[in-house]
């Protein structure tokens, strides 16, 4: 694409050179000024080579023309298969991000944070042998809040059992969240892992005619392209510290982690008994896709935009 462009360019250029030499020496249109100062530049009278120059320009200005009828036409041809390549390889690596797992804190955010920060900081303690100085205040307040968010016909029938019940239900909930915590922070590890050197390239070799800041600086590079390397890049850096501790050890590092970057992708919207939550990324790097078909096939093509719903990850009453 990049060199057919160059070779528009330099016909076009060709074109008006020989064009303007043969339309001045044809008519005339010089001075006797400019003739002698060719004469005194160039070895020859510029009368004497007049008709040789015409017929070299003549020429030229033929060749350049069909010449650039011939790129023009693979121009176009190479504009389409550059612009698919890019669609092809940016979708391809799109897709490893559609079926990220959100993490959904049913509970008080800041409480959860709490303990486990409280239970890394005890893990700590255990493995120095002060289990005298171990603390459990985050994990009464969380289960205080548990105890509140539980219906009251319930504590009524355990309240007898309460502390039993929170024990239980407080391990159990934990333990789905570690689980969750795991296997998410290996999801984004294994995007981490992920190459973005075949779109680089496929980028590379997109170079437009006329609409090259417009298109591809404009639209391509900001919204696709920059788009998806940054997250990626993002992902990259935050998973670093998934490689390197453990759950058990630092779990309040990994669900930091977690809900920082699940903020790049996810969206969370309102609805009438709680929220929806959509890949709000994904949906929109989808919708730029649609828009640079149309801009690979103009009026050939017809939108078909995908629906924002295709995108629901999840959906929930809020009880907080």
């Amino acid at each position: 694409m990049r060199g057919k462009k160059s070779g528009i360019i330099w016909s076009i250029r060709l074109i008006i050179i020989s064009f303007f030499t043969y339309f001045i020496l044809q008519f005339h249109l010089y001075t006797d000024i400019f003739k002698n100062i060719i004469g005194s530049i160039l070895p020859f009278n510029l009368s004497d080579w007049r008709d040789f120059i015409i017929v070299i320009m003549s020429g030229i200005f033929t060749s350049s023309f069909v010449t650039l009828i011939m790129n023009c036409s693979d121009y176009v041809n190479e504009r389409r298969d550059a612009l698919e390549n890019y669609y092809d390889a940016s979708i391809l690596f799109l897709s490893h991000f559609q079926n990220i797992e959100y993490l959904h804190i049913v509970e008080d955010l800041e409480l959860v944070r709490a303990y486990y920060l409280e239970r890394s900081s005890n893990y700590v303690r255990k493995s120095m042998s002060e289990t005298a100085s171990l603390r459990y205040e985050s994990k009464r307040k969380l289960q205080n809040w548990i105890w509140e968010a539980t219906d009251e016909k319930i504590r009524e029938q355990l309240k007898k059992q309460e502390q039993d019940y929170l024990d239980a239900r407080l391990e159990s909930i934990i333990a789905g969240y570690d689980q969750q915590l795991e296997r998410i922070a290996h999801q984004y590890t294994e995007l981490s892992e992920l190459s973005y050197q075949d779109v680089e390239n496929a980028c590379g070799k997109i170079d437009f005619l006329f609409t090259n800041k417009l298109n591809r600086k404009g639209f391509i590079y900001r919204f696709l392209h920059n788009r998806q390397r940054d997250l990626w890049k993002k992902i990259r850096f935050e998973s670093f510290y998934f490689k390197q501790i453990s759950l058990q050890s630092n779990a309040i590092v990994i669900l930091d982690k977690i809900l920082k970057l699940q903020n790049e992708i996810f969206m969370e919207e309102n609805c009438r008994y709680g929220k929806k939550i959509y890949n709000q990324y994904c949906y929109e790097v989808m919708c730029n896709l649609e828009f640079l078909l149309q801009i690979t096939y103009k009026k050939q093509y017809k939108e078909n935009y995908t629906s924002r719903s295709d995108y629901l990850r999840m959906g929930y009453i809020d009880i907080q």
